[in-house]
């Protein structure tokens, strides 16, 4: 019988053919663009593991100017990325031809290979290190080359409707380098040797990083804060918005129909949305001076509701530059409805509006039917999905300023570790916004639990947010006589420094103003160079309008 190729060992060689082709020892014109060097070393050190010698094997007396080192080394490659003139530097040549020696290395052997792991590691360093200011607009960007040129590659895979990568020679169905905002101060991975580029190969996820370009005559002394207002539409909700769904011909009849089920929810329209905008823009802007940002829960508006308020917003408050709101399309009898995120940023050049679908459905069991009491619409003996439709599926983060990267999750997101959070820790953005339709943000709750996740590794900021008829339909335990009071805590913060704080909405109020603010801090990789760059975002102000 012949060999049985499929049960041969990976490959140094095997590895790089899959992500840069057939004779890709014979060109190394790809060495001229940092991004892709770091993706070829990073995905062999993540393969491998190999990234635990930066802390188990370290040669502490060959490197003790390990950071000066890669500091002069990027300097040098950063120049010859940009000009066709200029040589790589020598010694990324030199880690590269170990690398081509060593092709035929089993990857379960490179953790034992030192000569291999050494320059696997450096190549990664020092990519990382040219790549510092990736991924931001600011007034550096315009005057540095390299910089330049990731702005534009960003940009082109924006509009071309790609999925974003700093990569050039490698193609984002493999794997994709992305800007980085926070490096873990905790354990050892690939994530901690990095402080500027993040690998991602989550192939089931378009990721897209979109630049914010800056907006002129902006007051700097505000620059270290942003006002969010949160307004937790609806502010009522009655059992019976939650629905059987009618059969849609051809949709998973093959489903136990004794055990599952479908529900659809049926959105309020609110014609006077406009008007309460209105007013708590005002009373805020009265309160504390102004508002950046307007973040409504999942499921708020529908989209002809949305695309009103946008409009609204662009032409009528120049101030606000960004509004995230969960939006609702309900289904019909031939279409499943659909659940998303809108993001919509004000640009100098050009607003930027982006629609994130939702990655699960929400699955209602019997103790949420009898939680929320459904029981009288929704057989609480069966499993209920809900009726949307799961489309292509996306992660954005949006960089808005220089300390302030985002992203947002809907609901079921947050609580599931797949397909978004390995993507989300490798980035590490400095606060996600999750978009829920749940009962109240309470600190013992799920959300607040999987908040904590990402407030620890790698460092994230996390605001929940509901809307105040879902807090108050929620009726976890009922007293003596069948009541208990409904909770108002329409939203959780979780930072790494001041901890869980459930922010609850008094009566006669209509909406949360949140004021966040950074603070610039240090970080570490593992391999001891520094980055001064982080910024942690914390919450520095709650108020009610």
């Amino acid at each position: 019988m012949g060999s049985n190729s499929g049960n041969n060992p990976a490959t140094i060689d095997s590895i790089l053919v899959f992500l840069l082709g057939v004779g890709w020892s014979n060109d190394t014109r790809f060495l001229r663009w940092p991004p892709d060097v770091f993706a070829v070393a990073a995905v062999l050190l993540q393969k491998s593991g190999a990234y635990i010698n930066v802390i188990e094997k370290w040669p502490v007396s060959k490197h003790r100017n390990w950071a000066n080192l890669i500091t002069t080394i990027s300097r040098d490659w950063k120049a010859a990325s940009t000009n066709p003139k200029r040589k790589c530097p020598q010694q990324v040549l030199d880690w590269w031809i170990v690398i081509i020696t060593h092709s035929n290395l089993a990857i379960d052997e490179i953790v034992d290979n030192k000569p291999v792991w050494l320059s696997l590691i450096g190549l990664c360093c020092a990519a990382d290190s040219v790549c510092e200011g990736v991924g931001f607009l600011g007034e550096k960007v315009w005057t540095d080359a390299f910089l330049l040129k990731t702005v534009n590659r960003l940009w082109k895979c924006m509009y071309d409707h790609q999925p974003s990568t700093l990569c050039k020679n490698i193609h984002h169905s493999k794997v994709v380098v992305l800007p980085k905002v926070h490096t873990p101060q905790k354990g050892i991975t690939l994530r901690s040797i990095s402080h500027n580029l993040a690998l991602s190969e989550s192939a089931d996820i378009d990721i897209n990083w979109r630049l914010a370009t800056p907006l002129i005559n902006r007051d700097s002394s505000t620059d270290h804060s942003a006002v969010i207002l949160i307004i937790p539409h609806p502010r009522e909700l009655r059992p019976s918005q939650f629905k059987v769904s009618k059969p849609i011909h051809g949709f998973l009849n093959e489903m136990e129909k004794k055990e599952f089920g479908f529900f659809d929810y049926v959105p309020t329209s609110d014609s006077l949305i406009l008007n309460k905008l209105d007013d708590l823009y005002r009373k805020t802007k009265a309160k504390v001076g102004r508002v950046d940002g307007i973040v409504f829960p999942e499921m708020a508006l529908t989209p002809k509701e949305y695309k009103t308020l946008r409009n609204r917003i662009r032409k009528k408050y120049p101030s606000i530059w960004f509004l995230c709101c969960g939006v609702f399309l309900p289904p019909t009898s031939k279409k499943r409805g659909l659940n998303y995120a809108a993001i919509w940023k004000r640009f100098e050049l050009g607003d930027f509006d982006s629609n994130q679908h939702k990655h699960h459905r929400w699955f209602l069991d019997e103790s949420q039917i009898c939680q929320y009491g459904m029981g009288s619409v929704l057989d609480p003996t069966k499993k209920w999905w809900e009726n949307i439709s799961i489309k292509t599926r996306e992660l954005n983060f949006v960089a808005f300023k220089s300390w302030l990267t985002v992203c947002v999750l809907i609901c079921e997101d947050l609580a599931r570790p797949d397909p978004v959070g390995n993507a989300i820790r490798s980035v590490g953005p400095n606060l996600v916004i999750a978009l829920l339709q749940d009962g109240p943000q309470l600190s013992n709750r799920w959300a607040a639990r999987c908040a904590t996740t990402l407030t620890d590794d790698p460092g994230c900021s996390v605001l929940t947010v509901t809307s105040l008829g879902m807090t108050g339909l929620s009726r976890p335990h009922l007293d003596s006589v069948g009541h208990v009071p409904p909770s108002r805590v329409i939203a959780h913060w979780k930072d790494r420094e001041t901890g869980s704080k459930q922010i609850s909405l008094p009566d006669n109020m209509g909406a949360v103003a949140l004021c966040i603010s950074r603070k610039l801090e240090h970080e570490w990789s593992a391999d001891g160079r520094r980055s001064d760059r982080a910024a942690l975002v914390k919450l520095a102000g709650v108020h009610y309008v």
